[in-house]
């Protein structure tokens, strides 16, 4: 798998910021409604409903609008959309650091090792949803890729009001004593640093 620039996804991915965003406020404003989000209890329920809905959205619209060049596709293990015939992006929920939520295992360290190629070529990526610190809103829609355990480059699509993302008030779920903070937008580029992982499968080996 190659490394690309941000120069390079930028312009080939530019065309489908709007609906990426789009996409995603549909998959909050779901949320909001789910019976389950009421009575959140384990934060992955959470992750793993945006996700479905965010892959079942982005599928609709593409069926519906006839978006050229992007198609939902599973490969092995992972589901995502292939773009142009070339590039994967997984939908993943991200940290603060623009990273991704992994259990730690060899898969998932190989889909971000760019020596390692697992879909004949192509370019693997990730479009990442970043909740706030009280989790009553999604703060950032983020393209990234990852070079190992750092990140290559990230693509806030926030920065482009593009699409503006609801707001609400009531927590549900999400710890309470949380302090909310307000982030500052995020720069497109992020500068390649170390962070720290929990290995619980790959002795002496770091997994996202």
């Amino acid at each position: 798998m190659a490394l690309i620039t941000k120069e390079e996804a930028d312009s080939k991915f530019n065309q489908y910021y709007p609906v990426f965003t789009s996409v995603f406020s549909q998959v909050w404003n779901g949320w909001l409604l789910n019976s389950v989000a009421h009575r959140l209890m384990d934060k992955r329920a959470r992750a793993a409903i945006l996700r479905n809905d965010a892959l079942f959205f982005l599928n609709d619209e593409i069926e519906t609008s006839g978006l050229s060049d992007i198609k939902y596709i599973k490969l092995r293990h992972q589901t995502g959309f292939l773009i142009q015939d070339k590039y994967f992006v997984r939908i993943k929920k991200g940290d603060k650091n623009f990273r991704s939520s992994n259990y730690p295992t060899q898969a998932a360290m190989d889909f971000h090792d760019p020596n390692v190629d697992l879909f004949g070529g192509l370019v693997r990526l990730e479009l990442l949803y970043i909740l706030s610190d009280d989790g009553v809103q999604i703060d950032k829609i983020v393209l990234t890729q990852r070079n190992g355990k750092y990140v290559a480059w990230a693509i806030d699509l926030s920065n482009y009001n593009v699409h503006e993302m609801p707001e609400n008030n009531n927590l549900w779920g999400d710890g309470g004593d949380q302090k909310a903070t307000q982030v500052k937008p995020a720069k497109s580029v992020v500068k390649a640093k170390r962070t720290k992982t929990r290995e619980a499968k790959i002795e002496n080996g770091r997994g996202d």
